[in-house]
């Protein structure tokens, strides 16, 4: 038969509670492992000897109630954004990687904060709101057409009316060049004439008539 487990590695209320042994353990019986180790080999032992089939179930330690809680409630990943947002906080910023910020830079906790707010979707625009904008835009796009078509059209009768005012000028100005021609015309036919008539004078003998006759007009 195989002897008893020693007194000095039996299971204690302080122990329960610590996940490894470490110095209550040595204090106690000299050992650095854990305490429900040494609980499940003695109980599997005295199994054995008394003939009872044992499983590896029984040779594994049952972990701390604790720690079991702990666990249970918390998954890997949790811990890990967890950890990962509290540290980032505490530096002050969003990331260290550049895959976390776009412009690949580090900023302050203010700016994280809003670039998280982005990235969650709250600043987007919904449905309604684009297809607003988009009536707005067509709006706005429409009005500017219609102002440059008018613009043209104005433009366009603006060139009319001074390409009639210049038309009306240039035969105006044609017009006062054929009068002023007609009237030199006039004016060389009379002035021939008073040299003719003159001349019959002259040819008469009547001088005394040519002194009493009006002054001739300047020729042009």
């Amino acid at each position: 038969s195989l002897p008893p487990p020693a007194s000095g590695i039996a299971r204690s209320p302080s122990l329960n509670q610590l996940p490894f042994g470490g110095a209550s353990a040595g204090a106690s019986g000299g050992s650095s492992v854990m305490p429900e180790v040494h609980h499940v080999r003695s109980s599997s032992l005295e199994a054995a000897a008394a003939g009872q089939p044992t499983s590896s179930a029984q040779l594994m330690p049952a972990p701390a109630p604790a720690l079991a809680a702990a666990s249970a409630s918390k998954s890997p990943s949790s811990n890990i954004k967890k950890s990962r947002s509290v540290w980032d906080l505490r530096l002050g910023r969003r990331g260290s990687d550049a895959s976390d910020t776009p412009t690949g830079q580090s900023g302050a906790s203010s700016s994280g904060v809003k670039l998280r707010k982005r990235d969650s979707g709250k600043g987007t625009l919904s449905k309604k709101q684009l297809l607003q904008e988009t009536e707005l835009l067509r709006a706005h796009l429409e009005a500017a057409h219609n102002e440059r078509q008018q613009l043209t059209e104005a433009l366009v009768e603006a060139e009319k009316l001074a390409l009639e005012a210049e038309q009306r000028a240039l035969e105006a100005e044609a017009r006062a060049r054929l009068e002023a021609e007609a009237h030199e015309d006039k004016l060389l036919e009379l002035t021939n004439f008073i040299d003719s008539m003159q001349a019959r004078i002259i040819e008469s003998g009547h001088v005394e008539l040519l002194e009493k006759s009006p002054p001739r007009p300047p020729k042009c």
